[in-house]
């Protein structure tokens, strides 16, 4: 049976990874359709900006390395509670210096567990942030379950490339980030991944509808 989600009731300014405004525009003059014809880097002011645009659930974006460590040791794992018991949902905007990624955490009424790894380039061979990303969230979940006693875990990685380009993986987090929000309010039963498909394809135009 389908089961229907009911949701509960020091950024980072040195990171910058995938195209948008330039570094010395304000996050104030950030827009969706702005970031369109842009080729310069998107920082993590502008992507959190933009994301909590979209979704105030979203949590400070940060740095893929310390993601992993946070994920793996714990300390990130009040922020995380904090954010889920408030919203049912969050997101993390994850940068490498070069390229922006998403994580996003799902806990339903069923009391499932699940976390989500978008990457708009999709699954790159020779990549090894997408497994290692897995791995510290596996860490994570199997402490929960043990605190939590959670009835399931999930880990869901996008597979689809999305980007065809070398600059504007922010874009595509923004977007997503958009449609992310939009199927938690909609408490839709179809799969984030698929349902992300069926919003966009690969043209950035997309975007702007």
């Amino acid at each position: 049976s389908m089961k229907t989600r009911k949701l509960h009731d020091k950024k980072m300014k040195h990171m910058h990874g995938g195209a948008g405004p330039r570094n010395d525009e304000g996050p104030g003059n950030v827009s969706l359709s702005g970031l369109l014809t842009d080729t310069g880097w998107l920082s993590s002011t502008h992507v959190d900006d933009i994301m909590r645009t979209h979704d105030t659930s979203t949590l400070p974006p940060t740095s893929l390395t310390d993601i992993l460590n946070k994920l793996t040791d714990g300390s990130y794992d009040r922020t995380i509670a904090k954010a889920l018991h408030k919203y049912g949902h969050t997101q993390i905007g994850i940068c490498d210096d070069v390229h922006w990624r998403m994580v996003m955490f799902l806990q339903t009424q069923e009391n499932e567990l699940s976390a989500y790894i978008y990457d708009p380039m999709g699954n790159r061979e020779n990549d090894t942030a997408p497994a290692k990303l897995q791995t510290a969230l596996k860490t994570w979940l199997a402490r929960r379950n043990t605190k939590d006693n959670l009835n399931e875990t999930n880990i869901y990685t996008n597979m689809h490339k999305y980007q065809t380009d070398s600059y504007n993986c922010g874009v595509w987090i923004a977007q997503a980030a958009r449609v992310w929000n939009d199927w938690n309010n909609d408490c839709s039963v179809t799969p984030f991944f698929e349902h992300l498909y069926r919003r966009h394809s690969t043209d950035i135009a997309d975007f702007s509808s």
